[in-house]
């Protein structure tokens, strides 16, 4: 199953957490900011924790328990991508940000995407594809 993308809030909390930098930002000043309450909030802030995308430290602030939130380095990481996947054909297709397994188009019957497995198959040596 290929991995879910980051909605637009996620990406949002995301950004503004880079904004905060190291220091982080308490839970109630990110519910402020994004003008949403504290339950939806949480449960975005929690996807994005067990996803390794910000961390959640315990603290005290005016007498109170809360939360700092930070980006974890997860967040700021560039990624390396392999290069026999640079000519994915995924990669240069319109349909990429809809298509999920079970879904339309669903990368289980792609044509282009058949077609270049077999195409690497051939080419490292696998068995005649038919």
């Amino acid at each position: 199953m290929l991995s879910r993308r980051l909605s637009d809030l996620e990406k949002r909390i995301i950004e503004i957490l880079e904004t905060a930098g190291d220091e982080g930002l308490l839970q109630r000043e990110l519910w402020n900011i994004l003008g949403i309450d504290s339950r939806s909030g949480m449960r975005v802030v929690a996807r994005l924790e067990r996803r390794g995308f910000l961390t959640r430290k315990r603290v005290y602030h005016k007498g109170k328990a809360t939360y700092l939130l930070r980006l974890s380095k997860k967040a700021g990481e560039e990624i390396e991508i392999p290069q026999i996947l640079t000519v994915l054909p995924c990669f240069s297709c319109p349909y990429i940000d809809r298509c999920d397994e079970g879904g339309s188009p669903d990368p289980r019957n792609c044509i282009e995407l058949d077609k270049w497995l077999r195409n690497m198959k051939i080419q490292h040596g696998g068995v005649n594809s038919e």
